[in-house]
């Protein structure tokens, strides 16, 4: 259990300064607290956390030289996740991004 959380750290810290700014943008604009999207910042930052996670072994298996390395077909479900997070995480925000500027009636 220690492990996992050691692992998990950075990840979780890297997500939450990127999903940060638009919670501050989000609250500029609503300026109410109790009417912030929560389920939509834990999702962004779980879609940040699990492509980090994901990225992880695929740069350690970029790093190995010789005999150690893992082939392409063995990294493509890796590859497909990360994308699959990217293009998720993108729509998101570009769909919600009026409302991050503060535009009235942006839902």
């Amino acid at each position: 259990m220690t492990a996992f959380i050691i692992q998990i750290r950075l990840p979780a810290i890297i997500g939450a300064l990127v999903v940060l700014p638009f919670a501050i943008l989000e609250a500029i604009s609503v300026r109410s607290l109790a009417s912030l999207p929560l389920p939509l910042f834990v999702s962004l930052w779980l879609l940040v956390v699990t492509f980090i996670l994901t990225l992880r072994p695929l740069v350690r298996s970029v790093r190995v030289k010789g005999s150690q390395q893992v082939p392409l077909y063995r990294q493509l479900p890796r590859i497909v996740l990360m994308i699959l997070c990217a293009s998720l995480w993108v729509s998101l925000v570009l769909d919600r991004m009026p409302c991050f500027l503060g535009v009235p009636n942006c839902d």
